[in-house]
Formats: C-alpha cells, sequence, structure tokens
C-alpha cells in the first residue's frame, strides 16, 4: 500500500476524524431541539430535517472542520516521509524537505518553495476567516 494515495488518505482522514466528530457534535447539541421538531410537524422526513435545517445552520461548524482538517493535511511531514518513497506521488513538504543537501543548502529555492507552499494556506484563511470567526462565537452568547 506504500507509494500511493490511500497511504496518505487513510491516515488524514482517521487522525482528524476525531476532531470532526468532536466539533461538530459539541455544535449539534446546541441546535435547538424545538427546530427539529417544528419541521416534523410541518411533515419533513429525518432527511429532509437533516439536509434543510440542521447541515445550513452548521456551516461555520463544517467551514472550521475544513480548514483545521486542510491545514494538519498541508502541513503534514511525517507519514509523507514514512509512506512514500516514489517522487510521483512526494507531497510539497517532502519535496522541499529533499532540497536540502547533505553537505550543502541552497536556500533560495527553499525560501521560494517555502512561500509558494504558505500561499494557498493564506488564500484560504482569507476566504474562510469570517466563517472560522463565526464559528468560534458561535454558542458564547445564549438568550
Amino acid at each position: 500500500m506504500t507509494n500511493s494515495y490511500q497511504a496518505l488518505i487513510i491516515p488524514y482522514v482517521a487522525f482528524t476524524l476525531a476532531m470532526a466528530i468532536m466539533v461538530s457534535g459539541s455544535f449539534m447539541a446546541n441546535i435547538p431541539v424545538e427546530l427539529e421538531e417544528a419541521a416534523c410537524i410541518d411533515g419533513c422526513g429525518v432527511f429532509k430535517i437533516f439536509f434543510k435545517i440542521i447541515l445550513p445552520l452548521m456551516k461555520p461548524a463544517i467551514s472550521t472542520i475544513s480548514i483545521f482538517t486542510f491545514l494538519s493535511a498541508w502541513n503534514e511531514l511525517m507519514f509523507a516521509v514514512i509512506f512514500i518513497s516514489d517522487s510521483k506521488y512526494r507531497t510539497l513538504s517532502v519535496g522541499i524537505q529533499t532540497l536540502s543537501g547533505s553537505y550543502t543548502t541552497e536556500w533560495g529555492p527553499i525560501g521560494a518553495a517555502l512561500v509558494i507552499a504558505t500561499l494557498p494556506t493564506i488564500v484560504i484563511y482569507c476566504f474562510m476567516s469570517k466563517k472560522i470567526q463565526q464559528s468560534l462565537i458561535a454558542g458564547a452568547v445564549k438568550g
């Protein structure tokens, strides 16, 4: 299973699944039961209640989970070094690590690669920063 995308996808999913369950579970616990009851009285089934009521309310939690999952997978180095030896499947962080030599290191290409590797995280945060702030303050004030 080494030298394949599954060798990285399975550990990434396994390590971020617990955080995703905890965040979504605590967020769903704060959703009022009265919303579900009102939808049930109006004739909604279980799946319609989930997709029409609960899922739209969970947008801040879903965006927070997606950002933390992306950042943990993007910055991960250990699994990529252990499970991937073929340059075809090499991740960006492993590629940057290979730029460092045993006896000499050219810091110019490493610095340029680090800037390029940082840009996607900055862009994603800029687009989703409002959702992160909403999810962090959700439930802070009751009433």
